[in-house]
């Protein structure tokens, strides 16, 4: 176990998929992005625009993505240190 309460093969696989994602988005393969994620989402933009969460259908994520993203020549999403914590059955 790590200091989140984590095994770490869990903390792993959390990270990856987190990894995974930002991966798709920037090579625009949003199939693979919207596999990444449960049915609705928590969404919360708040630190880049303000306002407040939301929560939405994956479905709906990735077509704003899918609107947004291509308009840029190029994206490149630089992460940092991935923090993992758990709340019940979710990390």
């Amino acid at each position: 176990m790590n200091d989140h309460g984590l095994s770490t093969l869990d903390d792993v696989r959390v990270r990856q998929a987190i990894t995974a994602l930002i991966l798709a988005v920037d090579l625009r393969d949003f199939a693979a992005a919207e596999r990444l994620f449960a049915p609705r989402v928590l969404v919360d933009y708040t630190s880049l625009w303000g306002g407040s969460a939301t929560e939405m259908a994956r479905a709906e994520l990735i077509g704003a993505w899918r609107a947004l993203v291509p308009g840029f020549d190029a994206t490149w999403h630089e992460l940092g240190e991935i923090v993992v914590r758990r709340a019940g059955a979710r990390a």
